[in-house]
């Protein structure tokens, strides 16, 4: 009877232990995608000053008289989006890290509750 107690406060245990990591990884989780978030807001932004800086780059092109002038601005324009973009794929593969991640902890959260039912 002593054992069957002893079995049942372990179980207990195990499940308390799961169920804080669970959460613990949920939280890291969750402040993971809060941090690409901000991430994202931040290349957003830079984005559309990239776009804005480009359109002006643009107006100023097409008033310039002289035609190497114009093509340098456009030049300009071409590595402010390429940049641009570059950070739109970067933080795409962030998102996709951090739905991964998101995945991996459900994973877990049903290998806990596994543990604790079995």
């Amino acid at each position: 009877r002593t054992a069957e107690a002893a079995v049942a406060a372990l179980e207990e245990q195990l499940k308390a232990a799961a169920d804080a990591r669970a959460r613990s990884e949920l939280e890291g989780a969750q402040l993971r995608a809060d941090h690409e978030a901000i991430l994202a807001a931040a290349v957003s932004e830079a984005v559309e000053a990239a776009r804005a800086e480009a359109e002006s780059a643009a107006a100023e092109a097409e008033a310039a008289a002289e035609t190497r002038q114009a093509a340098a601005v456009h030049e300009a324009v071409a590595e402010a989006v390429e940049a641009a973009m570059s950070e739109a794929v970067e933080v795409a593969r962030i998102e996709s890290a951090t739905v991964a991640q998101a995945e991996m902890i459900g994973c877990h959260e049903d290998q806990a509750a596994a543990v604790a039912a079995a």
